[in-house]
């Protein structure tokens, strides 16, 4: 673990300096992602990954998931998560392996009926079997992530067989880590640009003129730190009448567009006379 690297003075300068820097929700701030991109810039990305992560990342194989004191308290789950998936596959670990083997086995069954065969025959075996058939996936295809996107384009041999074992190789976990970083933070940003512009456009429908400089405030606020990101004026205007329409067009509560009215009659039982 980082702590146990780097030393205790060390990490304790670097949570106070974290803790001056405060929160804000215009810049998404994570103190591990922080602390390791700071690492990366002053010793390089190799050593970075091994103050962060152990000396097992100087193997083709990360260990750091099995063996580090916190898996004591929180399990390892599969690598590449996210929010609510995280959530679930971290909460079914923490359950013990009876409960892991029906969600496993439901999980394998919902791969499957989506087309994803191998990914779901892996999920439903058991984990002597699970690392060697990931593995032969991982030769034959590269690593790839659910959708297809391409993390890793090969493995080589060390890395082939330590997953077999039921080791994730060390540069694949690397990879996953460095993606799951960039679409937290992503989702951040998004979360909170749709947060200003409904907050402006609820301040507008109910014709609340103060709201709606408090709402331009804080939109100016995030344009100037992401500019990359502008919450234009033509935007806020579209928002308040798609609103206002979504408003006006709905029917018994819900809303679709015209073309796809047709789904409405599938809730007719719970319409009034």
């Amino acid at each position: 673990m980082a702590a146990g690297v780097l030393g205790l003075p060390m990490v304790s300068t670097l949570l106070a300096a974290a803790s001056m820097l405060g929160v804000d929700d215009d810049e998404p701030w994570d103190a591990q992602v922080a602390l390791q991109n700071m690492l990366a810039d002053a010793f390089g990305q190799k050593p970075a990954e091994v103050l962060s992560h152990g000396l097992s990342r100087l193997t083709p194989w990360d260990i750091s998931g099995r063996v580090g004191l916190d898996k004591l308290i929180f399990p390892d789950v599969q690598e590449g998560l996210e929010g609510q998936r995280l959530g679930e596959a971290a909460m079914t670990a923490a359950l013990g392996p009876v409960a892991a083997i029906a969600v496993h086995g439901l999980k394998g069954l919902q791969d499957m009926s989506h087309g994803q065969y191998q990914r779901g025959l892996e999920s439903m075996m058991p984990t002597a079997v699970r690392g060697p058939l990931k593995a032969w996936r991982y030769h034959n295809e590269g690593v790839k992530d659910k959708s297809g996107i391409v993390i890793q384009d090969e493995v080589d041999a060390a890395a082939f067989w330590g997953q077999a074992a039921g080791f994730s190789p060390s540069e694949t976990r690397n990879a996953f880590e460095g993606k799951s970083a960039v679409i937290a933070h992503d989702r951040a940003l998004m979360t909170r640009r749709r947060t200003l512009v409904e907050q402006f456009a609820m301040a507008a429908m109910a014709k609340d003129e103060e709201g709606k400089v408090e709402a331009r405030a804080a939109i100016a606020k995030f344009n100037d730190k992401n500019p990359e990101r502008r919450i234009q004026p033509m935007q806020l205007a579209q928002s308040v009448r798609n609103r206002e329409n979504r408003i006006q067009e709905a029917e018994d509560g819900v809303y679709l567009p015209r073309k796809r009215r047709d789904a409405l009659d599938v809730g007719r039982f719970s319409a009034g006379e």
